[in-house]
């Protein structure tokens, strides 16, 4: 609800016949509103109309509303309202009932104090009960997907959309969207979707949310959320314990769709929600995840460090004769942060080998068991257990739920109505069902998350849009977090000249958020992702602008403060990594040449950037090299590797970031500070010592070499 602006309808008349960007009073008008196009909603999907006034002397702006819509404001409170931004932007907010379904006029009023413009917005309200006219994703299937970095380097899949009213229509990827991600049309109603992770993006995280959307010109966009996660083993050598999956197989009879329950165990905490895998064919004793398909597992008890977690799977036996069964082969996996320090992330998969199995059969004559399950998720008519109950979709992101058939109120329970129109299930019947009061089933299709004043700021572009947050701390911020969607709040500082910066946030535990630092090309600096959501980073920065991003794990509302600070200090580069005076080395062609008639010793040397650092020694035959590498390592972006090369250009001592088994602390390639490594060959020749920071690890360091 919002506070009554104190609208009148003689000014709804007038912005009825005022022309866009006229001023009220007549003379010329200074302040000018944008345009607003005509507008689709559906009942209980929040409309959110972005509004915008040119005003040449930058005024403060005051915005109004009025419209035609029966009880939009009763004593003194509104079901709409206008939402200021900072820096005079604003947004209209509304979230219709069921009685809204029409046409109505909404008018927009904007004043400096001197001048004022109007307009009219023609909204038209539609249930979303059923409501056929939108596009739907038939592809990608689930709620996610997974790359393995060991099988593959790039993700790829089909997006495919049905819309039968339809000619084409428009397959688009929503903010924020994922750096390096692209989406290629194939035809009218298809598109293929690819992205490459770079190691600077691993260093950030695993988990990606995407967020599709589909648009046909006549209706709201169709939503279409996607968690990709990007799989890669830990190095040798981490800490920790890796999470524990207790779970018992059990046969499955009733023609609701599947629900599978886990308990998850850590000593630490799992950051993200387990994963459940599933196909009706069964995988290889080595299963390959990213073709099941991913469903994200949801607590219903317990904790992150102890708790049970389930997962609802279509039931594949629906399609069958009542009485049929279908097998289904499934994998859970749960993730987590190793010993806390990042880039130590443990896997555990279970069954470790191959996949649990189970047999689903549907009910032989009804399902007293799935009696009265309205508002129920479901994906397909037999799930929701009458003969006359059905499956329906609701609003814009596509969600399924059961209604219950009905003639009359009296079918209806408390908190429902029996609809005055027939509408479609997913498989196709026609009927009357009970609709919830509200108009639709599920709370997420309404925003009841009310945001803060610096919205619009989900992306690092948006943000720079906006003037920079001053130092200082800055409370009654927001996060909006939902299994839909990632409200992500991006806030650009500015760095004047060259100082150690400190940034805090502090919420609640509603949910998990976390920080980080980014430079102004969106490179990560810093982060900070505990358990908790409170979080702190240090930097030394130089002049120039930033980014701090706050992102959540967990649905719901997060209120929290943000602090930055500066002193001052003398910092060579925007991330303390200042390339050393002795390159370029990067290369064999550019290799330091190293004398080794006496041992060798370079200080001060620094991995910047992805840059690595190459040693050219000669050797002969039976003659064997030790290698010491002294660093101090506080976290995992501070990880430097050593490698052995021969002239052929073979790596002796292998350890790739796809492939961190093949790291060896025997190698120089462990996850702590320091590096040892010594190695006699075979054949004499000309050789190369490299220091790598491994998957962009950046760090000044210490090198010495000796014969033995």
């Amino acid at each position: 609800m919002y506070p009554s602006l104190g609208c009148s309808l003689s000014f709804l008349t007038a912005a009825v016949t005022a022309a866009a960007g006229c001023a009220v009073g007549g003379g010329p008008a200074e302040l000018r509103l944008a345009p607003i196009d005509p507008q689709v909603a559906f009942v209980g999907t929040e409309l959110s109309i972005p509004l915008d006034a040119q005003d040449p002397e930058g005024d403060r702006l005051a915005w109004r509303f009025q419209s035609d819509v029966p009880e939009m404001c009763r004593a003194g409170r509104c079901r709409a309202g206008i939402q200021t931004l900072d820096e005079g932007g604003a947004v209209f907010k509304w979230s219709p009932l069921p009685e809204d379904v029409g046409r109505w006029t909404v008018g927009i009023q904007v004043t400096d104090g001197r001048t004022v413009s109007s307009q009219a917005v023609q909204i038209e309200v539609r249930s979303s009960v059923g409501y056929e006219g939108l596009p739907r994703f038939v592809q990608p299937l689930g709620t996610g997907t997974t790359i393995d970095l060991a099988r593959q380097a790039c993700v790829e899949f089909d997006v495919v959309v049905d819309d039968p009213d339809s000619a084409e229509v428009t397959i688009a990827q929503e903010q924020p969207i994922i750096a390096g991600a692209t989406l290629s049309s194939n035809d009218e109603f298809t598109a293929t979707w690819r992205w490459c992770p770079t190691e600077a993006q691993l260093r950030e995280g695993g988990h990606r949310r995407l967020t599709l959307s589909a648009a046909d010109g006549s209706n709201p966009k169709t939503m279409k959320s996607y968690l990709v996660v990007v799989r890669r083993p830990p190095k040798p050598g981490c800490g920790g314990v890796a999470p524990s999956i207790a779970h018992t197989p059990t046969s499955w009879t009733s023609s609701g769709d599947v629900r599978i329950t886990a308990r998850v165990r850590d000593d630490v905490g799992i950051k993200h929600e387990p994963l459940l895998y599933y196909s009706t064919t069964r995988p290889s004793d080595t299963p390959d995840l990213g073709r099941m398909t991913q469903v994200t597992m949801i607590r219903t008890n317990g904790s992150n460090a102890d708790g049970t977690f389930e997962a609802i799977v279509p039931n594949p036996a629906n399609s069958l004769p009542a009485g049929g069964s279908a097998t289904l082969y499934y994998v859970i996996a749960a993730e987590d942060d190793g010993d806390g320090s990042g880039g130590c992330e443990r896997v555990t998969q279970a069954p470790e080998r191959g996949s649990f199995d189970i047999t689903v059969s549907t009910a032989t004559a009804g399902d007293p068991s799935l009696a009265g399950r309205a508002c129920d998720r479901c994906s397909s008519d037999r799930a929701c257990g009458g003969a006359d109950d059905g499956c329906v979709r609701m609003g814009t992101s596509g969600t399924s739920y059961c209604l219950l058939a009905c003639a009359s109120d009296g079918d209806c329970g408390t908190g429902y109505r029996c609809g005055s129109d027939t509408v479609s299930t997913v498989d196709g019947a026609r009927r009357r069902f009970c609709v919830p009061d509200t108009g639709t089933c599920g709370a997420s299709e309404t925003s009841s998350c009310s945001d803060d004043a610096r919205e619009e700021n989900d992306t690092r572009s948006a943000a720079m849009s906006r003037p920079p947050l001053p130092p200082g701390m800055h409370g009654s911020l927001v996060s909006c977090h939902g299994s839909d969607r990632d409200d992500e709040d991006w806030y650009m500082i500015r760095v004047a000249d060259a100082a150690q910066v400190l940034a805090e946030i502090a919420g609640s535990d509603e949910t998990d958020i976390d920080l980080a630092l980014h430079e102004g090309d969106g490179t990560l600096v810093e982060s900070s992702d505990s358990l908790r959501s409170t979080e702190e980073i240090t930097a030394c920065l130089a002049p120039g602008d930033y980014f701090l991003r706050v992102h959540s794990y967990g649905e719901g509302r997060n209120e929290y403060g943000l602090a930055w600070s500066t002193r001052a200090a003398s910092c060579t580069a925007s991330s303390v990594c200042a390339p050393d005076p002795r390159e370029p080395d990067d290369s064999a062609s550019t290799a330091r040449r190293v004398s080794l008639t006496s041992p060798y010793s370079s200080t001060g040397n620094t991995i910047c950037g992805g840059s690595d650092d190459w040693y050219s020694v000669t050797l002969r035959t039976g003659q064997t090299l030790v290698v010491e590498l002294d660093f101090i390592q506080t976290s995992a972006d501070e990880d430097l590797d050593l490698h052995f090369i021969d002239s052929s250009g073979t790596d002796l001592a292998p350890c790739t970031e796809a492939d961190p088994s093949t790291c060896s602390a025997f190698q120089g390639q462990s996850v702590d500070s320091n590096e040892y490594y010594e190695h006699t060959v075979e054949t004499g020749g000309t050789y190369y010592v490299v220091v790598h920071g491994f998957a962009g690890s950046q760090n000044s360091y210490d090198i010495r070499m000796r014969l033995e």
